[in-house]
C-alpha cells in the first residue's frame, strides 16, 4: 500500500473517513486497510486495492480565471453550480499544486484546451491543470453552449454545466436519473444542497448541512432567502 502524497480535504470526506474507520477512497468500512496519511493529526486508512483509483473519486476540480478576488468569486459560484447540478464534491483550483489524477475529473471555466480559446486568452492555471488531465486521461468538462442549457423534465432544475438527454431527447438531472450520490457526509440518498467548506462545495442533506454551516460560516452558506438580499460576494 502506498500512502499517496496529496492534500486531504476535510470537507470532501465523511465522518467515518475522518475518524479512520472508513476507506479514504471508497468509504467502505469492511476489509483490511493500511495507513494512507493524516488528517487533522488523526491517522487515515484505505484499502490496498483502492490505491489504483482516484483519491477523491467523487470530487471535481473547478479551474478557470483566478487572478483577482472577483475571478475567484466567479469560479466559486461556478463550483456551486457543479455541485448543485451534478451532485459531486467540488474543489476550487486557484493554483497548479493539485495532483489532477487524484480527482474524478476537472471542470474548466472559460476558454479551454479542449474547446478552443475562441480568441480569448486561457487562464494559465486552468491550462496547466487541463493539460495534466488530458495526459492522465482524467475526464474534462468544458463550458457547454448557452443554447444547450435546459431544465430537467422531472424537477425543472436548470442544467447549465452538462445537459444530459436520453434517446428520446428528454432532459433529466443527475439526481432524477439516479446518478447523484446523495449526502457526502451521512451518505443518505436524499435531496441535498451545496455547502461551502472553505475550498469548494459538497452536497449535504439538511441536518448535515446545518452542522457544516456552523463549522464553516461563510456568505456562501446563507439560506436561500438570505442569499437574495445579501451583498455581492467577492471572495
Amino acid at each position: 500500500m502506498v500512502a499517496r502524497v496529496a492534500p486531504l480535504h476535510v470537507g470532501n470526506l465523511t465522518p467515518a473517513q475522518l475518524n479512520g474507520v472508513a476507506c479514504l477512497v471508497c468509504a467502505g468500512e469492511e476489509g483490511d486497510m493500511a495507513p494512507a496519511g493524516h488528517i487533522d493529526g488523526c491517522q487515515a486508512f484505505a484499502h490496498p486495492k483502492c490505491d489504483t483509483t482516484p483519491l477523491y473519486p467523487n470530487t471535481f476540480l473547478v479551474a478557470g480565471p483566478c487572478s483577482t478576488p472577483a475571478d475567484v468569486a466567479d469560479l466559486t459560484a461556478h463550483a456551486f453550480d457543479v455541485t448543485d447540478q451534478l451532485g459531486v464534491n467540488t474543489l476550487v483550483a486557484t493554483s497548479t499544486s493539485h495532483l489532477v489524477s487524484d480527482y474524478a475529473g476537472i471542470v474548466v471555466v472559460g476558454p479551454s484546451l479542449t474547446s478552443g480559446t475562441k480568441g480569448r486568452r486561457m487562464d494559465i492555471v486552468a491550462a496547466v491543470l487541463e493539460a495534466e488531465a488530458l495526459a492522465h486521461r482524467v475526464p474534462v468538462i468544458v463550458p457547454q453552449a448557452t443554447a444547450e442549457a435546459a431544465s430537467c423534465d422531472a424537477c425543472s432544475q436548470w442544467q447549465t454545466i452538462a445537459t444530459v438527454r436520453n434517446g428520446h431527447g428528454e432532459v433529466f438531472c443527475a439526481d432524477c436519473r439516479g446518478a447523484a450520490s446523495g449526502c457526502a457526509w451521512c451518505l443518505i440518498d436524499e435531496e441535498s444542497e451545496p455547502v461551502y467548506t472553505g475550498s469548494g462545495f459538497v452536497p449535504m442533506c439538511g441536518p448535515c448541512a446545518d452542522v457544516e454551516k456552523v463549522l464553516h460560516p461563510s456568505p456562501w452558506n446563507l439560506t436561500a432567502s438570505e442569499r437574495t438580499t445579501a451583498p455581492v460576494m467577492t471572495a
